[in-house]
């Protein structure tokens, strides 16, 4: 759920991944849920709620989630798992496009339903901004016609752009 005064809309679907650094001494395992408790976690969190899905379902297996680092930044999770042995739970494809960058590997987590929704996020004091409302129209617009079109599986040009939308920091003057 988000927080007062957050906005959403959907862009895409993905599934979610378990990602390691390549060399990582559990790599070659077949992960369990109990597993997420024994390595160090880089969490992502946008809006600073610390809320998460995932460690809703490993609570109910009795399993909790250690972090080293947390982020509101996609790629600084995935450059800090490359250099470490924490992990982290992600979007498959944008993982993916990242893997060799980072030298990484994807794989997929130890439960059966990863399915996600890959949204845009935005404050509702900004909601009436022209220039904002305008961007998210054009990443809608993308996503649509990239969804229509799976063969091409280029929807990962949306995540990649989102991860940067959702970085920006929009300052009041």
């Amino acid at each position: 759920p988000l927080p007062p005064g957050a906005m959403s809309a959907p862009l895409t679907r993905d599934r979610l991944a378990l990602v390691m650094r390549r060399g990582h001494p559990a790599a070659a395992n077949d992960w369990t849920l109990a597993d997420y408790g024994r390595w160090p976690h880089v969490g992502i969190s946008l809006l600073g709620d610390g809320a998460s899905d995932l460690d809703a379902r490993l609570a109910a297996a009795g399993v909790r989630r250690r972090f080293a680092l947390v982020t509101p930044y996609f790629t600084a999770a995935l450059a800090a798992v490359g250099g470490s042995d924490c992990v982290t739970t992600l979007s498959a494809r944008f993982a993916e496009f990242y893997a060799d960058r980072f030298d990484l590997l994807v794989k997929p987590p130890p439960f059966a339903d990863s399915d996600i929704n890959i949204n845009i996020v935005w404050s509702d004091l900004r909601n009436g901004d022209p220039v904002l409302a305008w961007f998210r129209a054009l990443l809608t617009e993308v996503a649509v016609a990239l969804n229509q079109d799976e063969s091409k599986n280029n929807h990962i040009r949306v995540l990649c752009l989102t991860s940067v939308t959702l970085s920006v920091r929009h300052q009041e003057r």
